[in-house]
Parts: C-alpha cells; sequence; structure tokens
C-alpha cells in the first residue's frame, strides 16, 4: 500500500516541489533532519516534481521565512500514534531552534497558502464529495482504538463524557443533533492514552471547542454552519484544554515520550539501515535522562551520529 508525500523546499524565493508515491510519512521525515535542501538531491530518483491534492504526509522547509510546516497519517500500526507524534514535534523544534514549527492542520493546502499561490496548483478538483448522510452512525470506541474523538457534554450541573467514532470535524457537521445521538455504551469516564481528537460542548453557553492530532478541513465553517448561534474555537492539537473544561469527568494520560523515543530508534535502526548495536547501546543512555526535556535533547543527540 504507497503511503504518498508532499514535500517543498523554499530558498532563495524559489520552491522546489517535489511528490513521493511510496515514501510517505516515514520517508518524508527524513526532510525534518537535513541541513539543506541541496542533500534532498540523494532523494531525486524517487521524487516526481508535481503538487498532488491528497498525500498521507507533506513537509514545507521554508528558508527565507525559517519556517516548517508538517503533518502526517500514518499507515502502519504505532504503540501510541499520538505520543509519536508529540514527541516528533517537540524533538523537531529542539533541533529547529529559531524556526517556527508548526503542524499543518489543512495538510498541502496549508503549504499552498504559505506560499500565497491559488489552490489550483494542486490540479484538478475532482469534485464535490457525495453528502453525507443526513444520519451518519456513529459508534462507540473499540477498547484499542486509538483513532476515536472523545466527546465531553457540559450541561450546567454534570460532564458527560463518551469515546466514539468518526472524527470530530464530522461531528461537528451533525449540529445539536449530535447531542441526541450519543450512544450510552460510549460513556467512559478515562482514556487510555491520549485520542486522536477531542470536541468539547457547554449547554449552558452555547460554545464549543475541538482539537485534533491530524488533519481537518474546514470544520470550523461547518461548525458555523450546522451549529447556528454557537461559537466554537480550535484548540489545535491542545487536548489539556478540553481535559479542563471536563473538570475531572474523565481523564487523559499526558503522551509517554519514553514509549515513543523507543518506537522512533527502533523503527529506524530496521528501516534506515542504522547500526543496530549502536543504537540499542545508546538507546539507554537516552532513556535513563531524568525529564522529558532532556531525553528529547538526548535524542537530538543521538540522530546527529546515525546516518538519514
Amino acid at each position: 500500500m504507497s503511503s504518498p508525500a508532499q514535500i517543498v523546499i523554499v530558498e532563495g524565493g524559489e520552491h522546489w516541489v517535489a511528490w513521493d508515491k511510496g515514501q510517505g510519512a516515514l520517508g518524508g521525515e527524513c526532510v525534518l533532519f537535513v541541513s539543506s535542501p541541496h542533500e534532498m538531491d540523494r532523494y531525486k530518483d524517487w521524487y516526481d516534481r508535481r503538487w498532488n491534492r491528497g498525500p498521507d504526509a507533506v513537509y514545507l522547509v521554508d528558508h527565507d521565512r525559517r519556517v516548517l510546516l508538517f503533518s502526517f497519517i500514518y499507515t502502519y500500526d504505532l504503540p501510541d500514534a499520538q505520543a509519536y507524534r508529540a514527541m516528533l514535534l517537540r524533538l523537531v523544534r529542539h533541533m529547529w531552534k529559531g524556526w517556527r514549527v508548526d503542524w499543518a492542520y489543512n495538510g498541502v493546502e496549508d503549504v499552498v497558502a504559505h506560499l500565497g499561490l491559488d489552490v489550483s496548483v494542486l490540479g484538478p478538483d475532482p469534485g464535490r464529495p457525495r453528502p453525507r448522510p443526513r444520519r451518519p452512525a456513529l459508534h462507540h470506541r473499540r477498547p484499542d482504538d486509538q483513532n476515536h474523538c472523545l466527546v465531553t457534554v457540559d450541561d450546567g450541573s454534570a460532564v458527560r463524557a463518551y469515546g466514539v467514532t468518526p472524527a470530530s470535524d464530522e461531528l461537528l457537521g451533525l449540529g445539536p443533533q449530535l447531542l441526541e445521538r450519543l450512544p450510552e455504551e460510549a460513556r467512559l469516564v478515562a482514556c487510555e492514552s491520549v485520542p486522536r481528537a477531542g470536541l468539547h460542548v457547554d449547554l449552558p453557553t452555547r460554545t464549543g471547542g475541538y482539537w485534533t492530532q491530524g488533519f481537518i478541513h474546514g470544520a470550523l465553517y461547518e461548525a458555523s454552519r450546522t451549529w447556528p448561534g454557537w461559537r466554537w474555537d480550535f484548540w489545535e492539537d491542545d487536548y489539556t484544554v478540553q481535559r479542563a473544561r471536563a473538570g475531572g469527568a474523565v481523564t487523559i494520560p499526558d503522551p509517554d515520550v519514553g514509549t515513543a523515543i523507543t518506537d522512533f530508534v527502533t523503527r529506524r535502526a530496521r528501516l534506515l539501515g542504522w547500526d543496530a548495536e549502536l543504537a540499542r547501546s545508546l538507546l539507554p543512555e537516552v532513556l535513563a535522562e531524568p525529564d522529558d526535556e532532556r531525553r528529547i535533547a538526548a535524542l537530538a543527540d543521538f540522530i546527529q551520529v546515525m546516518p538519514y
């Protein structure tokens, strides 16, 4: 199964576009750990210089404005995908000091907007998607499902929490009927890990907020259309806002940085040809650091001695 990536590098007022059908999130991550766009020459054999509307991963490196944008959808399993993403963001921000490092929530469209280009550069629009069913099915999350949406509802006297699918942008499209359709069997009081997305509804004030760790397209517009008279905020990836608004009705653990670092190192040792013995010897030193910030710094030093 292919996992396409879009890469755009800006230098000297010009942008260099790359599209790869197979490297996806893992291959594209190489961009996050190279110091010059010229180092990308080694990838010419498997990059096409064209735009695409629907990559699984997108990376923009703007050397002129010192901006790094990226986002991805992983097509392989991770023990804790949200912890991995959170760790990677912290690692990249540590390694790209002096740069603005942001998640591209709208995918490649954020890159096009950053460059000041018209969205038509992405090629023909395949057409408007089919209208969603008026009453799309809501399902309670499976016990092992990391990619669920946490919905919390404050009715003024208590907060109820639900773990459901589909994603938060689709739930926003339901409007207030969402509140009538939340399945009772989806009620929960604790999340085993950080969900992929969250949505909080405050009934007394007719306000709400949502966040995501993936892509989200046009959700605020959708909310203004389907929730007339309500005010909605986008909290980017800050799940702690929802946790605070829930007031203890549901617990959300912080991401496990140690697990994410271990997964980062072991996967790259296997897939990028790192010296496995060297990787195994250095990993305990990274994890032995007393706090997450020092672990991130140690991992950055680790990367410097490993080939990309």
